[in-house]
Parts: C-alpha cells; structure tokens; sequence
C-alpha cells in the first residue's frame, strides 16, 4: 500500500510541477555589472539602456509573478494532497474494524497531515509578513 500512496504522491506532484508555467524560464538573463565597485550596488547611477531596463523587468516579473504563482501552486498541491491522506487515513481507519494498531497508524496518519498543514500555512503567513515590510 505504501508503494501505491508513493507513486500517487510522485505522479500529482509531477502533474503540479509540470503545469507551471514554463516560459518564464526561456528568458534570457541579461548580465549587470555593478559599475565596478567592491560590494553589489556600489553604483548608485544606472544608464538607461536596454539591458538595465529588461533586467528590471525581469526582476518584477519575478517578484511580482512568477514567486506568487509558485507558492500558491505549492500551497494548492499542499492542500489537495492532504486531503488525499486523510481521505485514505479515513478509510484505514474504517477498515481497520476495531485493530489497535491499524486504529493508531489512521490517527497518526491525520495527526501529521494537520499538523503539516498548519506548519506550511504558518510559513506562507510569515513569509508574506516579511515580504510585506518596507525597509526603506
């Protein structure tokens, strides 16, 4: 049974991963120099060229739309695979007509699959939490 819940966790998360979009990543990555300086950003003054222009492009589609899809696929797969967990710890647990052991293996099985949850979507909140604060 373990080898069939594994390949069904391989095979969604595959399907998860593929549905990205994938585009994105076809782009080339223009190269900055940073004017010469010791540390990254010593240059303050960026010429207005192109290649400054679709770096900076890049970089907000990054932050702006590519990061948002990605953690909100992950947190769709988080929630469609737990639910499948619970589903099939719902059914060892009906099954397992009054076993001990197969009883304590179902409650195990929903115990770390809300607990895997809440610790994720906990992550997610803090992640958008910091993400949200102005440095400047």
């Amino acid at each position: 049974m373990k080898q069939y819940i594994l390949g069904l966790v391989l095979a969604l998360l595959g399907i998860s991963f593929f549905s990205l979009d994938s585009t994105s990543f076809a782009q080339e990555i223009p190269k900055i120099s940073n004017g010469g300086g010791l540390l990254p950003g010593a240059d303050q003054t960026k010429p207005d060229t192109d290649e400054y222009k679709k770096a900076d492009e890049y970089k907000k589609y990054v932050i702006e739309t590519f990061l948002p899809k990605l953690s909100s696929g992950f947190i769709i797969a988080l929630f469609a695979y737990s639910s499948i967990f619970i589903i099939i710890a719902g059914v060892i647990y009906i099954v397992s007509s009054g076993d001990s052991e197969m009883t304590k293996k179902a409650k195990d099985i929903i115990f770390w699959t809300i607990a895997g949850v809440g610790i994720a979507s906990l992550s997610l909140a803090i992640v958008k939490f910091i993400i949200g604060i102005d440095f400047s």
